[in-house]
């Protein structure tokens, strides 16, 4: 089940964000604007991802772009913008689900019923959704998050390994152990 068709990091011209930055940096508003305007929606389905529900994700987003406003001129110019805006975000949801409790509700964000669909077929998927989110709540942070990256980001190994500054067979070790929790807890949530 894929929720949100995020872009691949590539998608764009290398070093644009953090040019951007720079100007960010010195206190170039419009560049900050383009910054914001290029990743805000990539920002918020994260965010959502994580934490569940829309005010939620939206303050969050927000919250994190601003940190990149106060915090621009501290910016190593030999890291990629991306995967420093993602730290920043991520910690801030954490932060966020520790604080308010861990349990995310994520039918927000769930794959849209067809249309056509019978009322049966409807409350099957329903039914489904809320087992498997219930499993995703069992799970440790950062496994959700990386099962989030894969399945519903669409993101690479390559992506992750990027945004989480690890290794591809360190995000593949990773992906395969969330899997095998989250598959356990969903035997659990049938039994």
């Amino acid at each position: 089940m894929r929720v949100i068709g995020l872009r691949s990091m590539e998608d764009t011209m290398p070093g644009q964000d953090e040019t951007l930055l720079r100007k960010v940096a010195q206190g170039d508003l419009m560049a900050f604007s383009l910054l914001v305007e290029k990743h805000k929606r990539r920002a918020y389905a994260i965010a959502l991802g994580l934490v569940g529900t829309p005010d939620e994700a939206y303050d969050l987003s927000q919250d994190a772009f601003m940190r990149v406003f106060r915090a621009a001129k501290k910016f190593d110019p030999a890291r990629r913008f991306f995967p420093w805006f993602y730290t920043i975000l991520v910690n801030l949801c954490r932060t966020h689900l520790k604080k308010r409790g861990r349990e995310v509700g994520l039918d927000s964000v769930a794959e849209p019923l067809d249309s056509a669909a019978t009322p049966d077929d409807a409350y099957v998927a329903s039914e489904s959704r809320r087992r498997l989110w219930a499993a995703m709540n069992r799970l440790a942070f950062k496994d959700r998050e990386i099962i989030m990256m894969a399945h519903f980001w669409d993101y690479t190994y390559k992506d992750m390994s990027a945004v989480l500054s690890v290794p591809v067979g360190t995000v593949m070790s990773r992906l395969y152990y969330a899997r095998k929790k989250l598959k356990q807890e969903l035997g659990n949530d049938f039994a």
